[in-house]
């Protein structure tokens, strides 16, 4: 099994020192048991004990009929010794929440390290009932970091170095991010069909094994169509009554659709900015996908980032998956007025505006008539547009722009 290095590992291995459980959700095949089984080799060659079960394992599944019964079993192989145990997929049992709370509470000599791949009723359940007594690490497909990093042997602080000395193959790295993304095995196939039939297949699981289960066979026709035609409108205001009469369902269905879609690590929803709280609740959001690859074969379109006619769209979308990925302190929305100026992404920070543009194709300093209606309006002290390839840095009505190439999207918590 192969190991792409991943941002997210040394801070699980920090808290692997902590008695709350340590609990890894996210999509599926986005690399949970990869990590797992990673960190249970290191422990193993540093001495610890371990143990890994999965509930994909129809033999295993008789551990967890009970609390006690997995109890029982760790005793019998482990008696009263500290051991870190790996529990896979723990979505396929039911009241996962009330189990693990449950375990928790026995205050056993054991250090838990569950992974739960993108149910809706197991993100509920856990998180309710788990209060206090576990830490969620969000699992996703590769960021683009992750994936430059793995693909050019280079580490993430010589990523700019990369970039600055070997441009066609930095270009050719953005294309297939930008087509095919960063579920891992995506990543890990060697063709441009077998990335396909990897995508088609993760695709189809989800369907099959998370909104079939939650909405029923006889809907799912109409949730895949709903699925497609937000692949077409990324970015676009989303109007739930021309969705429901396009897909052929009710407005509420379309609601419930969204949250199931969010929920279980597909797109996320992103609000307006309005100073008055009550306009940015009920105002329309925006949609975008978590992974672009599978935003891509939502669209059926795999052609190559500088000839798609939807590059502007997919571009946008890049940029807000590496803000998602950073599990940012603040909320990122959107600003639009009812006269249709835009700026693509805003964040507050110390109560500050910070206006973020995403643009496939800039001519720097100048910037867009919506741009500047913000600048004016809110007077921001700095502002930024990202682009494939284009540095430039300068003052533009009394604020800091910084244009920035993509791979250069630092942490929002140093902006």
């Amino acid at each position: 099994m192969t190991f792409i290095n991943r941002e997210i590992v040394p801070k699980i291995k920090k808290h692997l020192k902590e008695k709350e459980v340590t609990l890894l959700l996210g999509p599926r095949q986005a690399g949970k048991t990869t990590i797992i089984k990673h960190l249970q080799e290191e422990l193993e060659q540093d001495g610890q004990k371990t143990i890994y079960l999965s509930l994909d394992n129809f033999e295993e599944r008789r551990y967890f009929t009970t609390q006690n019964a997995l109890v029982k079993t760790l005793e019998i192989s482990f008696s009263k010794s500290f051991v870190y145990v790996f529990i896979d997929e723990i979505q396929r049992l039911e009241n996962a929440g009330l189990f693990l709370k449950g375990l928790y509470d026995m205050d056993l000599p054991y250090k838990f390290i569950v992974t739960g791949s993108g149910s809706l009723e197991l993100k509920a359940n856990v998180i309710e009932s788990m209060t206090g007594r576990k830490r969620v690490f969000q699992i996703l497909p590769l960021s683009f970091s992750e994936f430059t990093c793995y693909r050019t042997g280079f580490p993430a602080d010589k990523i700019q170095q990369f970039f600055e000395t070997r441009t066609e193959a930095g270009e050719r790295l953005v294309n297939e991010y930008s087509v095919f993304g960063g579920y891992p095995r995506v990543v890990l196939s060697d063709s441009i069909e077998e990335k396909r039939a990897v995508l088609a297949e993760i695709y189809t699981s989800y369907i099959d094994k998370d909104v079939k289960a939650l909405i029923g066979v006889e809907k799912d026709t109409a949730y895949q169509n709903l699925v497609r035609y937000l692949g077409g409108t990324v970015g676009n205001l989303i109007n739930k009554a021309q969705i429901a009469r396009t897909v052929g369902v009710t407005e509420k269905t379309v609601d419930q659709y969204l949250d199931i879609l969010e929920k279980t690590f597909i797109i996320q929803l992103v609000r307006p900015f309005y100073s008055n709280i009550t306009k940015e609740l009920t105002k329309s959001p925006k949609a975008y996908f978590i992974d672009i690859g599978l935003r891509n074969y939502a669209a059926q379109n795999f052609q190559d980032f500088p000839v798609r006619a939807d590059r502007g769209m997919v571009f946008e979308n890049l940029v807000f998956t590496r803000f998602f990925e950073l599990s940012l302190p603040f909320p990122v929305k959107f600003w639009r007025t009812q006269s249709g100026a835009e700026v693509d992404f805003v964040i507050e920070e110390a109560g500050r505006p910070v206006p973020i543009e995403a643009k496939s194709v800039v001519k720097p300093p100048a910037l867009s008539r919506s741009f500047v209606s913000f600048l004016k309006k809110y007077h921001p002290q700095k502002a930024y547009i990202y682009s494939p390839n284009t540095s430039w840095h300068g003052m533009c009505y009394n604020t800091d722009i910084t244009y920035l190439p993509y791979h250069l999207l630092p942490p929002l918590s140093q902006i």
